[in-house]
């Protein structure tokens, strides 16, 4: 089954990730994880052809990163255009820290591994 399809396949639960308020443009959502998750299978790929067959844990893990990753681009799209949305100012608040943290997360574990 193609990403595509499974994500089409499975868009109920997909949809039931976010509760009513949180649930902006569940279409964006699912273009992002679509996008994530064939850029990430696609780095997978190439990586299998100079290294060989990834372990399932690293697959997993990349797996889950594309979702992340697909996550948090979805609530910067939201933030970015949060008067299109008529998001409350306080979810707005919320919305800025979940990616600002976000942000220093990644920073670190890059920081970490440097």
């Amino acid at each position: 089954m193609r990403i595509t399809e499974f994500i089409i396949f499975h868009n109920k639960e997909f949809n039931g990730m976010f509760s009513k308020q949180f649930n902006f443009d569940i279409e964006n959502f699912i273009y992002e994880l679509n996008k994530c998750l064939l850029n990430k299978i696609s780095r997978m790929k190439v990586i299998e052809a100079s290294r060989g067959a990834l372990p399932e844990n690293d697959i997993l893990e990349n797996i889950e990163g594309a979702i992340k990753a697909a996550f948090y681009t979805h609530f910067r799209h939201i933030y970015n255009n949060f008067e299109k949305y008529g998001v409350e100012n306080s979810f707005q608040a919320a919305i800025f820290f979940f990616l600002i943290s976000t942000d220093i997360q990644a920073s670190a574990t890059m920081l970490r591994s440097a």
